[in-house]
């Protein structure tokens, strides 16, 4: 689908007007501290019915996430889910267990597979931490430099972030939003909140809405007559906390009201791949998500005792993935091991807590790694984001060795609008027509 537009953006016109162009775009990510991210040098396209059939699995999934939430919490006490989904009890005090029954506050980037027959959903990424989604803004900045609106029409992620937010301030009686990270993510060279702080400062322009780091989180918002009137945007992913749980306990008594709890270790938990295939859970379902599943979930299952040796003998057929993990991390490819390593990586984390992912031929995509450079193939994550029900993307993620495409190593990242037939031809049509002032705008 993309080679016509492909071959396009690598012809002149285009070329040199993107040349022209990258200089502004790298500006841009440096100045909001992303300096370690690469970017394609221009966007790519996916089809919009495959796309909006995609949305409406991803929202269907994760409505049945509450499906089945509900029904742990109806039969038992909630911290059943901790223990189903191996996280620590010391999380429990933070956990909004109300929220696990709504997904109005759930913000996700569900990891997509391009595969030769269509698409295969590989992960479920849902946490207030989660970004990608900036790039949308860089080709904004990129399609604004070679005079082509090439987003035009399409949801800017941080507004559709910036809808939940407001909608709770409003509700709220709250005088104070605050965008908090964690201090040790200051200069790691990737996106952090400030697109979104900026957001939200322009949809609240007489509010105070600070872009906060812990450590440097003022006391006089702890206290309870402050903390009551915060809203907080959860930024840090529970990983980042290195304090023993200090700040956020604090921040929690002071009666703050927190978007993402780390309910969200439940939703984003790697074990929903299993469990969807799982009779137990499945039954819960309606068919039409029963349906979706068998379409778009590669089959996984728990590794228990049972099933390790017949998973470990047949291990060129499944990637091997750690259910509480991140960042690419604690995944294996059977084929790229032998049976000792993967079963001494098993036993390190224990016994519980690893999936067996049914591993999905990949299609090729072809596109320059970057500007000037010629197309070469890559293996593609897309990542389809789901904010507060509402969808819009695709982010890429791209690398040209590694099946693991991981950002934190050696991938490109970059973003897929979803177009039909006559508007990838409409958007062909002005690339080649780009003229002399979008390549000496630069």
């Amino acid at each position: 689908m993309n080679a016509p537009l492909v071959a396009a953006l690598q012809s002149e016109p285009a070329r040199s007007a993107l040349v022209a162009a990258a200089p502004s775009v790298r500006r841009f990510m440096d100045d909001l501290g992303a300096t370690r991210m690469r970017i394609i040098p221009y966007p790519l396209v996916i089809d919009r019915d495959e796309f909006d059939r995609m949305a409406e699995a991803a929202r269907a999934m994760l409505e049945a996430q509450t499906v089945v939430i509900r029904e742990f919490l109806r039969s038992g006490p909630p911290e059943r889910l901790l223990t189903e989904f191996g996280l620590p009890a010391e999380i429990a005090p933070f956990v909004n267990w109300e929220q696990l029954e709504s997904v109005e506050q759930v913000f996700a980037r569900v990891d997509v597979l391009p595969t030769p027959s269509g698409y295969q959903f590989c992960e479920f990424n849902v946490d207030s931490s989660i970004s990608g989604f900036e790039f949308h803004d860089c080709y904004q900045v990129m399609g604004e430099a070679v005079g082509i609106p090439w987003l035009a029409g399409t949801p800017r992620p941080e507004e559709q972030i910036a809808d939940v937010v407001t909608g709770a301030f409003h509700q709220g009686g709250f005088d104070r939003v605050v965008v908090c990270d964690w201090s040790s993510r200051i200069g790691v060279g990737y996106f952090g909140f400030e697109l979104l702080t900026e957001t939200l400062r322009r949809r609240l322009p007489d509010v105070p809405v600070d872009l906060i780091y812990h450590a440097d989180y003022p006391q006089r918002w702890l206290e309870p007559s402050a903390g009551k009137r915060t809203l907080v945007y959860r930024g840090f992913m529970h990983e980042d906390m290195d304090d023993d749980y200090d700040f956020i306990t604090r921040l929690v008594g002071s009666g703050a009201s927190v978007i993402n709890l780390f309910e969200a270790e439940i939703r984003t938990h790697k074990r929903w791949m299993a469990m969807f295939w799982e009779e137990r859970f499945a039954s819960l379902l309606p068919a039409d998500v029963r349906d979706m599943v068998s379409r778009y979930l590669p089959h996984t299952v728990s590794v228990t005792p049972e099933n390790r040796d017949r998973l470990l003998a047949d291990r060129a057929e499944y990637v091997f993935k750690f259910g509480h993990s991140s960042g690419g991390h604690d995944v294996m490819l059977g084929a790229d091991h032998d049976a000792d390593t993967i079963a001494a990586r098993l036993a390190e984390r224990g016994p519980d807590g690893w999936l067996a992912q049914r591993r999905v031929p990949l299609a090729e995509c072809r596109f320059a790694p970057e500007v000037g450079a010629e197309p070469v193939p890559h293996h593609v994550v897309l990542g389809l984001y789901v904010l507060g029900g509402e969808c819009s993307g695709m982010n890429i993620r791209a690398d040209r060795g590694s099946a693991v495409v991981n950002i934190h190593q050696s991938a490109a990242s970059g973003w897929a609008i979803p177009m039909d037939a006559d508007e990838r031809r409409r958007l062909i049509e002005r690339v080649q027509a780009i003229g002399p002032a979008a390549r000496e705008r630069h």
